[in-house]
């Protein structure tokens, strides 16, 4: 496990003597130059994983549905695992699948804790859900006296008991960009069947 002073370098946003500095400044006004600001941006990743129970592993781009999984739409790359001789005992599993859906945890929330061995506790989701709000709040501060250790963050809106779906005070964009938080309503209609979730984590 890092040291503190190591974890405290990860998702540093205050200037270091010495660091890389782009020769020319972007166009005032763009999101590269907000971002060179706020020294954080959004990073979309493409790829997906898929731990189950800690037994088993798939690792593809495609995702993980019906239509990109049934041959006939995507091609793409994807790869599946397991330990068979972890599988034929009543112990929890805790072979390499299980380090590393451990070692995922601590990349994105640089801590551990006894709860991440439960995910299905409240324990685990309140502590997650602490966790992901702390950091959004830190993302989206416009002071940049702190440092941002972990980066998953709370998806920045409001689910209603009803399951109506708002977006907090004051914050119709992303950080730094002018992309909607809720962005526009489609003219598809959802099943009446859907779930009704009181907070969501990214």
């Amino acid at each position: 496990m890092p040291s503190g002073e190591e974890m405290n370098r990860v998702g540093a946003e205050i200037r270091i003597c010495g660091e890389y500095e782009p020769p020319k400044r972007p166009r005032p006004h763009t999101s590269y130059d907000r971002a060179q600001q706020s020294r954080h941006f959004m990073i979309y990743v493409h790829s997906k994983i898929m731990i189950v129970d800690d037994e088993c592993i798939i690792i593809r781009f495609a995702n993980i549905n019906q239509r990109s999984i049934d041959g006939a739409n995507d091609t793409k790359i994807e790869m599946g695992a397991y330990q068979p001789y972890r599988l034929s005992t009543k112990e929890p599993v805790r072979g390499q699948i299980h380090g590393l859906h451990m070692a995922l945890w601590y990349e994105h929330l640089r801590k551990l804790d006894k709860s991440f061995l439960e995910p299905e506790s409240l324990e685990f989701v309140r502590k997650v859900n602490q966790a992901v709000e702390e950091y959004w709040n830190l993302y989206a501060c416009k002071s940049l006296d702190n440092k941002l250790l972990g980066h998953l963050l709370s998806y920045p809106i409001g689910v209603s008991s009803d399951g109506e779906v708002k977006e907090l005070a004051r914050l119709e964009y992303f950080s730094d960009t002018k992309s909607r938080v809720l962005g526009p309503k489609s003219g598809s209609f959802l099943p009446f069947s859907l779930p009704k979730f009181s907070n969501l984590i990214v």
